[in-house]
């Protein structure tokens, strides 16, 4: 097997019988996914490299399943994968990244925004700096709502679980795959990918790559998908909302201790206890509600903890067409 420059001169991960491993997460590609196979089987063909790619059909809404199969009939270098039920892109990815056989690791969308010319970039990065590479731009072809929550889900990243480098974050990204030790025993059936890649503790690196326009098809990216994910991340990942929880509480105890002390007082000047239904109502229902707010987020981390200790699998395969290149074949 013939390598590439870059690759001989910075040789920082085992030999595999393939150089790279392109991860799909397939929901609505029925139109894109044929076309991006292609284009990157172009791309990496030029570049004489060894490539599988994985098509990890998340019970599509529409015939993505048939062409993903139809392609991994016809096309050597293509796996399909149909899970059981919905999952989510993240827990798809998580499929694909441990079933992936290539020295370097790449997911990205199925809609073509992602630009397959640029995956020799990210992957020329990782070999040259043994590092998390991902793809970059300053304009994307997002909604106005979708690039408001992206940059929410980012400062929430960096926020509260410590990723310095949370403003580089993108769905487009290649790493080692040996890295992904890292997270080997991780079996929640909350997937965050990035949350695991930092595990890694590899250094991140950007690299400006182009964002088009969506080939085809709308975004399943909702309001109610970004509230799941903001609460898989800070529940699943943080322990902030139990601090949030403590500084309600103590928040609530001064509260309440004022309120002892303005009853002291005015008794002494007056000679008479706080007049007013309204405010000893006030009163209780700022407490009540703070110690249900408490009790709330501590529910929700034994809830996701009793969820976890059921076993239920993050994915389960339905059906698989395609194999993966000969192992003995170098």
């Amino acid at each position: 097997m013939k390598s590439h420059p870059v690759e001989a001169k910075h040789r920082e991960r085992p030999l595999s019988t393939l150089d790279l491993s392109i991860v799909v997460p397939v929901y609505g590609g029925e139109a894109t996914i044929e076309p991006l196979c292609t284009q990157l089987g172009e791309e990496l063909r030029r570049r004489d490299w060894r490539y599988e790619i994985l098509l990890v059909c998340d019970r599509p809404v529409d015939g993505s399943w048939a062409v993903a199969k139809r392609l991994a009939t016809t096309t050597s270098e293509v796996i399909a994968i149909r899970l059981q039920r919905n999952v989510g892109q993240h827990a798809a990815l998580l499929l694909g990244i441990r079933q992936a056989r290539g020295g370097v690791i790449v997911t990205m969308d199925e809609d073509l925004q992602h630009a397959p010319a640029d995956v020799p970039a990210l992957v020329d990065t990782v070999l040259k700096h043994h590092c998390l590479a991902y793809g970059v731009t300053v304009q994307q072809h997002h909604g106005a709502f979708r690039n408001a929550s992206s940059r929410l889900i980012k400062w929430a990243i960096k926020r509260y679980l410590e990723v310095e480098d949370a403003q580089h974050l993108s769905a487009f990204r290649a790493f080692p795959a040996r890295e992904r030790s890292a997270f080997t025993g991780y079996n929640h059936p909350n997937v965050a990918i990035d949350v695991l890649l930092s595990w890694t503790g590899l250094p991140v690196r950007a690299v400006a790559t182009s964002h088009n326009a969506r080939a085809a098809g709308e975004s399943g990216y909702t309001f109610t998908k970004l509230v799941a994910h903001l609460a898989n991340l800070a529940f699943g990942f943080s322990t902030a909302p139990l601090r949030l929880a403590s500084y309600i509480g103590f928040g609530a105890v001064l509260f309440a201790g004022g309120l002892f002390v303005y009853a002291i007082v005015n008794w002494m000047i007056h000679g008479s206890g706080v007049p007013g239904f309204a405010f000893t109502i006030a009163s209780l229902a700022a407490l009540g509600g703070a110690q249900l707010l408490a009790l709330g987020l501590i529910g929700e981390y034994l809830g996701r903890l009793y969820l976890g200790s059921l076993g239920r699998p993050q994915y389960r395969i339905a059906e698989q067409v395609g194999t993966n290149h000969d192992e003995t074949d170098s």
